[in-house]
């Protein structure tokens, strides 16, 4: 028989056994809790890191897309109808092909486009589309970037809407369809900035950009063909670039393989409205040296005299031969009918010396010539035309822009020429002699009138959000 002491002893010891169960269960649970309220932290900590990953994927595409759409160019006529499909195909010849796109094409939407999922270097996507949208703000279009980690994703978007930008041709100091001579005496500078005397040729065959004599050019040569013998460099006293070193001027300042820039489309017509005095055979170019918006029939062929002023709008038909004289003063624009009918000799505008052209700026605000004071930035615009400077300019306020053109003898424009000298045709250019020009392209930033020019697209910085 046990003694109590001993069933005592026995009584307590299972106590204890108990209590170290109830505490081994109860941390257990408390282990298995902890367990899980990490591992769900866990998963929402990576839930959070995929969140902020796909933000910034996203945020990565919007990034890449915006700088390539500032490039983006559609037509001038473009509206609500064929914005969609103008995005598309301006887009496409834009990113198609290109190394991001993986050699693939965007694709087609009913609204837009969207992207097939471009590559980062880590090897993470993102797609994003455009998506025209209604706006009372005029034609406009969302970017939306979308990036994904896993089953997450996070995208963000802003709108653009888009007005006209100046054609790339105008960044050029003179620029021709066809072949630019340059010879004699001829010099070339960029009141401002060597640049604004580049040259640019767009012909499609050898030679391009011919230069010779003691000419010099303050900028750089480009031609769009890929053959150095696009561009011809005879003598040792041309300076191009700021070289006289052929070898260098070859391998520093010529620029093979240039990207043809995009090249407006005329708008002349719209002038002939605003044209209102009719100048034919028996206007008497004797009595009283000032004109205000002539309209120059066919065939007039009229010799404005020394110290004519003319004011506003200077319309001419085809065929015309028009001459001016000493110290004539151009206080507007002079647009020609289109001449291409009709053989170059017999349409010219023949400025022989002194001709002061300060543009439309120079006009009176006055009702008669409100309206014509809009059109800022062109001096000439000569479709089909030729057009000769052979005396003293004093300036010219604005883009010189004909089929053919020609600086001979002792040409020079003093004064500064606010734009660029653009040859409309595969025909000659031609300056000689001592041709002196200064281009300042510091004050022709603006959009030269007598053009078509392109849209592009321009961000609208407080419609940026994070769609859910």
């Amino acid at each position: 028989m046990r003694s109590l002491g001993t069933c005592r002893a026995v009584r307590r010891g299972g106590f204890a056994y108990i209590l170290a169960l109830i505490i081994l269960t109860v941390f257990a649970s408390l282990a298995a809790l902890m367990s899980e309220v990490a591992g769900r932290e866990l998963r929402k900590a990576n839930n959070q890191q995929d969140m902020l990953n796909a933000r910034l994927l996203a945020e990565s595409g919007m990034n890449y897309m915006l700088p390539r759409l500032a490039q983006l160019r559609l037509p001038y006529n473009t509206d609500e109808q064929t914005l969609a499909e103008n995005l598309y195909l301006s887009a496409s010849e834009l990113l198609d092909g290109t190394g991001a796109m993986g050699g693939q094409g965007i694709l087609q939407t009913a609204s837009g486009f969207t992207t097939p999922p471009i590559a980062l270097p880590d090897g993470r996507t993102f797609t994003a589309r455009m998506d025209v949208v209604s706006s009372a703000s005029g034609l406009t279009c969302r970017l939306t970037s979308t990036g994904a980690v896993g089953p997450v994703s996070r995208s963000v978007s802003i709108e653009l809407s888009t007005q006209s930008r100046r054609a790339g041709v105008f960044d050029y100091g003179v620029a021709s369809r066809g072949k630019i001579y340059v010879s004699g005496s001829a010099f070339i500078s960029g009141m401002n900035d060597p640049n604004e005397a580049s040259v640019l040729s767009m012909r499609e065959e050898p030679v391009a950009i011919e230069a010779g004599g003691h000419a010099t050019i303050g900028g750089d040569l480009y031609v769009t063909g890929a053959d150095i013998d696009y561009v011809m460099i005879k003598g040792s006293s041309v300076s191009i670039g700021g070289s006289t070193d052929i070898d260098t001027i070859l391998a520093d300042h010529v620029h093979l393989d240039t990207e043809e820039p995009d090249f407006p489309l005329i708008a002349n017509e719209q002038y002939r409205a605003l044209a209102t005095n009719v100048v034919d055979s028996s206007t008497d170019f004797n009595v009283g040296p000032d004109f205000s918006n002539i309209l120059i029939k066919a065939g007039t062929n009229p010799d404005f005299k020394n110290d004519t002023v003319i004011n506003g709008i200077i319309f001419v038909e085809a065929p015309n031969v028009v001459t001016f004289h000493s110290k004539v003063t151009i206080n507007g624009m002079i647009v020609t009918e289109d001449g291409s009918s009709s053989a170059i000799r017999s349409c010219q505008l023949d400025f022989r010396a002194q001709t002061t052209a300060p543009g439309v700026n120079a006009l009176p605000d006055t009702q008669e010539f409100a309206a014509i004071k809009a059109h800022e930035g062109t001096i000439v615009l000569a479709p089909g035309f030729g057009v000769t400077f052979r005396g003293t300019t004093n300036s010219i306020n604005g883009t010189v822009a004909a089929d053919q053109l020609y600086f001979n003898g002792n040409s020079s424009i003093q004064g500064d020429l606010n734009g660029s000298i653009l040859g409309l045709k595969d025909m000659d250019m031609i300056l000689q002699g001592n041709t002196d020009i200064r281009l300042n392209k510091r004050d022709a930033s603006g959009l030269p009138a007598g053009f078509h020019h392109p849209l592009g697209l321009a961000v609208n910085p407080d419609t940026y959000c994070e769609p859910r």
